[in-house]
Formats: C-alpha cells, structure tokens, sequence
C-alpha cells in the first residue's frame, strides 16, 4: 500500500516540482533524504525536497523566482518558514502535501554535483554523508 502511494502520487508530485523548477534560471541543487533513496540507495521513501545553495549573495530572489512559479502554478502553496538562510513551502496538490526546503548552506561543497534524471543538478553521496555526519556531531548524537 505505502509502496503504491509514493509511485502513484508522492513521486509523480515530486517530479512534476522538479521540472518546473528546473526550468527557471535558478542555482539550487537536490540534496538530502530524497536523493538518497530515489537516487542512490532505493532504500527508503521520501515526502520533502531539499534544495541548498552554497553561500550565494541571490538566495533571496532565487527563492522569489520559485515562490513565483508556485504562485503561478495549479497548486496550493504556503510559505511557512523564512529566515536569511531558510525558506520553507508547503505546496499541495490533490490532497498531497509536499514539504519544500531551500537553505543557503555554508560555502563549502565536497565535490562535484550529478545529474539524474529526475533533476539536473542532484548533490553526490559523499557531500551528503558529510553533511549528515555534520548534523549528527551537533546534534550530540555521537561523540569523537
């Protein structure tokens, strides 16, 4: 049942947001719980969409240009959350609620970004995991 919902509508709402928004003139990249399991590891589900760039002076109006696109689009959208580095949206489409982050992370970035096919400018296993270890040292979830 779960498995049918999220190829049936979570993924295809998904999908639908990533091309849009690959068409506008914008810098973000894909990254976190989503790229890894729809593009790495298949081992999980996943509702959200997270968009980083990497200390860019445009995070604002890049996130403009999107809310923009929203705002244009069929969907029900909310923006929920803004701060100098954060902005979040809530969009909805026939009673699906889809959570999407955008965050002007610090400037480093470890290497290069993909391309998949469901977005072209996917982060790379190993920025993530960094990433991720990151949260889980500040978090106090492990120590040295």
């Amino acid at each position: 049942m779960q498995e049918k919902y999220y190829q049936d509508k979570i993924y295809p709402f998904q999908d639908e947001v990533l091309r849009a928004i690959q068409g506008l003139k914008v810098d973000f990249y894909l990254t976190g719980g989503t790229v890894l399991s729809r593009c790495y590891l298949k081992h999980r589900h996943s509702d959200d969409l997270d968009f980083f760039v990497n200390d860019h002076p445009e995070f604002k109006h890049q996130c403009k240009s999107v809310i923009s696109l929203f705002k244009q689009s069929p969907w029900k959208y909310e923006v929920t959350t803004t701060s100098d580095t954060f902005v979040r949206v809530m969009l909805e489409k026939d009673q699906i609620l889809l959570k999407i982050d955008f965050v002007n992370d610090v400037s480093f970035h470890y290497g290069n970004l993909e391309k998949f096919q469901i977005y072209h400018r996917i982060d790379n296993w190993r920025n993530i995991l960094s990433n991720k270890l990151v949260t889980f040292k500040s978090c106090g979830l492990f120590k040295n």
